[in-house]
């Protein structure tokens, strides 16, 4: 029962992460898979092989350095010197991340209450920073519930709007041959991939906090994959509905609001709050990774990390002053790119370490090697270092 718990616990978080303001608002679902009409489809399931591949991966090295606090996601997959530049280039890019959320959470406020932006950014940024003072594994769980509860009422508006517009799927194809839609980049292939290695980037410290804190390793393998194939059918049928009303809404900021109006004025109500929850939600895991990393590197006082976070929040207000759309068109590229690198060292790391597993393993069921009567006491030594960790890893699962 325990390791259900961890596994859907790891499920939610994982969803919880990348539910933000592009994904809510469904711009990003338009601009990286609607653009390319049926052919996002393909996009999405790219995008789900690489959220499961990645965040497994992840997850587990945070499982594996469980017992070394000083450890980083980006020293373990990429080693020292590009653990170091990833140390500083990463922390940039989520805190873009973190005023993108904040500008968005503004935007919202300002439309749909007619408060004023500073007023709305304000409101997050205190949200977001007052969370960080609590413990991680409280953040966690309350994301975790965040997205369940946003994940379902997106989830129930947008089946209904689909229903009611099935009628319009023989004019999808009419539409895409006498219309073009400017996608994110210039294939759906090319997007589905490049959106896969933004959830990488975003979620990769977080991801790898979580799998410090499993009592059991096959919990995060579990739960990553449950997350990765909840979140992108949720993902699925929102390009769906999107499709089938694509003459309409292809250029509207703001989409799920649309089909919310279509089913009542009190459902775009709650759709509106459920956009600012969403956009504070996914800020605070940004602002933690970015502070975590400051933490580790720069001091580990706590009177200096709280004042970084707040420091990081000040800054924010200030940044976040730029529209939302600027902020969308200029930060989603540059993470796409350092996240598709984060795969890359994730694979090549993994193919190092089944190499080295595999060269071991030859080694000790070698038959000329078994049938040797000179072989010295001490050849244990022979063995690689990783392949004797990984059967250290191995005996751990065992035992549990």
């Amino acid at each position: 029962m325990k390791n259900f718990k961890e596994i859907i616990i790891t499920a939610s978080v994982y969803m919880a992460l990348n539910i933000g303001a592009g994904f809510t608002s469904g711009q990003e679902i338009l601009q990286f898979f609607s653009s390319y009409g049926w052919a996002g489809f393909v996009g999405i399931f790219l995008a789900c092989m690489i959220m499961f591949y990645g965040g497994e991966s992840i997850i587990d090295a945070g499982w594996i350095c469980r017992d070394n606090p000083n450890s980083s996601v980006f020293d373990y997959f990429g080693g020292s010197i590009i653990g170091k530049i990833y140390t500083v280039l990463i922390p940039i890019a989520l805190y873009g991340s973190y005023t993108m959320m904040i500008a968005g959470a503004g935007a919202v406020l300002e439309q749909f209450f007619g408060l004023p932006n500073f007023i709305g950014r304000l409101i997050a940024i205190v949200l977001s920073v007052g969370s960080i003072f609590l413990r991680f594994q409280y953040i966690a769980k309350f994301v975790s519930h965040i997205a369940k509860i946003i994940s379902a009422i997106i989830l129930v508006i947008c089946i209904i709007v689909i229903f009611n517009g099935l009628d319009n799927i023989s004019s999808v194809n009419i539409f895409f041959k006498n219309n073009t839609i400017d996608g994110a980049l210039d294939s759906f292939y090319s997007a589905g991939i490049v959106y896969g290695g933004t959830i990488m980037l975003t979620s990769c410290q977080f991801l790898f906090e979580v799998g410090r804190g499993l009592e059991k390793r096959n919990s995060g393998g579990y739960g990553t994959f449950f997350g990765a194939l909840a979140y992108t059918t949720l993902l699925a049928i929102i390009h769906l509905a999107i499709l089938l009303y694509i003459e309409d809404i292809y250029q509207l900021p703001i989409i799920t609001i649309y089909f919310a109006e279509l089913m009542s004025p009190i459902a775009a109500f709650v759709m509106s709050i459920l956009l600012f929850v969403a956009m504070y939600s996914a800020s605070t895991t940004c602002l933690w990774s970015v502070s975590n990393v400051i933490r580790k590197k720069l001091s580990r006082g706590r009177l200096r990390y709280l004042t970084i976070i707040i420091g990081l929040g000040a800054g924010c207000f200030l940044l976040s002053a730029v529209s939302f759309e600027q902020i969308v068109g200029v930060l989603y590229p540059i993470n796409g790119m350092f996240g598709c690198f984060l795969v890359v060292l994730i694979i090549l790391k993994n193919r190092k370490k089944a190499y080295v597993y595999d060269k071991g393993a030859d080694v000790l069921n070698s038959p000329e090697e078994l049938t040797q009567t000179n072989i010295p006491d001490n050849h244990e030594e022979s063995i690689p270092k990783d392949f004797e960790d990984d059967s250290t890893e191995e005996q751990d699962i065992n035992n549990n």
